[in-house]
C-alpha cells in the first residue's frame, strides 16, 4: 500500500534546489527503535543569536534545516533477529524551519518556529487484533506544517570582547497544536479497538519499529518548552551548550512523554566577520 499525502516530495525539492540559503543543517542517524530525535524548537531559533553571540535590536529570520533517519531495528541494543522482515521498515524526517522573530533590545526577543516536515517511510508491524494477528506493510510519504512554537528570549549573561566573549540566554515559551494529528487518531482507534477486544492485556500489541505516532505531523496537544542555551568563545574557538525541557499535555487521547535534551561541542569560526559567519562544530546528544 501507497500513501502521499500533501505535497508530494514538496519539501524534498526544496532540500535538492535551495542548499545554498540553508543555515544549518543537523543530521542524525538513530536506532528505529528507541528514544526519537524530534524537530528541535530551540535548536533552531536559538541559531539566530548564537552566531555572532550577540542578537541586535529589529526583525529577524532564520532558515533551518535537520534531518534524521531511522534505519536499524534494535532491541537492547542489538539488531532485532527475531521477526527478520520487521527490519525492513525505516523513517526518513526533514525538518525546515522558518523563523521569524523580532529582538526588542540585545537582551529581549520573540520567535516564531513553523516547522515544515517531510517524511518518507516504511512501516512494517504485526498488530494483534480480535481476527488473529495482521501484518502491515505500508510505505510512502507524507509532508505538512508541524506545530508551531512561539519562545521568548531573555539574555542573562552578555559580555564582548575583542579575544572572547559569553552568552547565556534563558528561553521559554508555548508549542501549539497546528500540526496533522490523523495518524495519532489512528494509533490511537486502533489501541481501543484492543483495549475493548482484550480487556486483560491493556498494552497494545503492536511489533515493530515504526508506529503511527512516529508519522504524525502534530502531537495535538498545547506543551510548554523551556530552555538555557550558553556560548563561550576565545578568539576563533568557542563551546556551547544548550539544556531543553519539554512538558508535554494531553492531545487527540495521546500523551507524549516529557524530554529532556542536552547537546553541545567544541567549534571553531573559519570565517568570521561582521556581516558574515562560518563555523564548524562537534555536537554531542543526550
Amino acid at each position: 500500500m501507497v500513501e502521499t499525502r500533501g505535497m508530494k516530495h514538496g519539501i524534498y525539492c526544496i532540500l535538492q534546489r535551495c542548499r545554498i540559503w540553508l543555515v544549518a543543517i543537523v543530521c542524525g542517524a538513530l536506532a528505529a527503535h528507541g528514544p526519537r530525535l524530534r524537530a528541535c524548537e530551540l535548536c533552531a531559533i536559538y541559531s539566530a543569536s548564537s552566531a555572532r553571540g550577540e542578537s541586535s535590536h529589529g526583525l529577524s529570520f532564520t532558515v533551518a534545516e535537520q534531518f534524521t533517519s531511522q534505519g536499524t531495528l534494535q532491541a537492547e541494543g542489538e539488531p532485532f533477529a527475531l521477526v527478520p522482515f520487521l527490519r525492513d521498515a525505516h523513517l526518513d524526517s526533514f525538518y525546515t524551519h522558518f523563523v521569524p522573530g523580532y529582538n526588542f533590545s540585545s537582551r529581549f526577543g520573540v520567535s516564531l518556529n513553523m516547522p515544515v516536515i517531510y517524511r518518507q517511510f516504511r512501516r512494517v508491524q504485526l498488530i494483534t487484533r480480535p481476527t488473529g494477528t495482521e501484518l502491515v506493510d505500508e510505505s510512502g510519504s507524507l509532508s505538512g506544517l508541524g506545530d508551531i512554537a512561539l519562545i521568548g528570549r531573555w539574555t542573562v549573561r552578555q559580555k564582548s570582547e575583542m579575544k572572547y566573549s559569553l552568552l547565556v540566554n534563558l528561553l521559554g515559551g508555548v508549542k501549539l497544536p497546528t500540526g496533522d494529528t490523523d495518524r495519532l487518531r489512528d494509533e490511537v482507534a486502533e489501541a481501543q479497538l484492543h483495549a475493548q477486544a482484550f480487556p486483560n492485556i491493556p498494552e497494545h500489541a503492536a511489533i515493530g519499529g515504526i508506529h503511527q505516532h512516529d508519522l504524525t505531523l502534530g502531537s495535538g496537544s498545547i506543551d510548554g518548552v523551556f530552555g538555557v542555551a550558553t556560548t563561550a568563545r576565545w578568539r576563533r574557538w568557542f563551546i556551547n551548550n544548550q539544556v531543553q525541557y519539554y512538558l508535554r499535555t494531553r492531545g487527540e487521547s495521546y500523551r507524549f512523554g516529557d524530554q529532556f535534551i542536552v547537546s553541545g561541542g567544541p567549534g571553531v569560526y573559519a570565517l568570521l566577520k561582521d556581516s558574515l559567519t562560518l563555523s564548524l562544530q562537534a555536537n554531542a546528544f543526550y
